[in-house]
């Protein structure tokens, strides 16, 4: 496996990693955003190099719907709020999930357990 990395701005790094995709057995390039020092981000390629040829599990962002993503928050916060901010978190979700915003992507790194 091989990886480099790439200044952005001063203080900002790309570190760019050149993966064989499982599936396809294609090459691909796995990009992740790092703030800090050159010597610091060659450290955090070297510390990803290492986990990914050790099979080490790196989270990877999954696809979900920002419709998928509120009926899971509303599920979640329907515990934790009275009735009549629950009616209302559903209205507001209603209208956004309206509005063609089920198609569109958002991270599952922000979604509750």
């Amino acid at each position: 496996m091989k990886g480099h990395i790439r200044e952005r701005s001063p203080g900002h790094w790309a570190i760019v990693l050149d993966v064989i995709d499982p599936a396809s057995g294609k090459k691909k390039r796995k990009w992740y955003s790092f703030k800090g020092t050159k010597r610091q981000a060659q450290d955090e390629c070297a510390r990803l190099i290492t986990a990914s040829s050790n099979d080490a599990y790196i989270i990877e962002p999954s696809k979900v719907t920002v419709a998928e993503y509120l009926s899971r928050w509303l599920a979640h916060v329907e515990t934790q709020v009275s009735p009549s901010s629950y009616a209302t978190s559903c209205r507001r979700s209603a209208r956004a999930s309206s509005r063609k915003s089920g198609r569109k992507r958002s991270p599952a790194s922000t979604l509750p357990p």
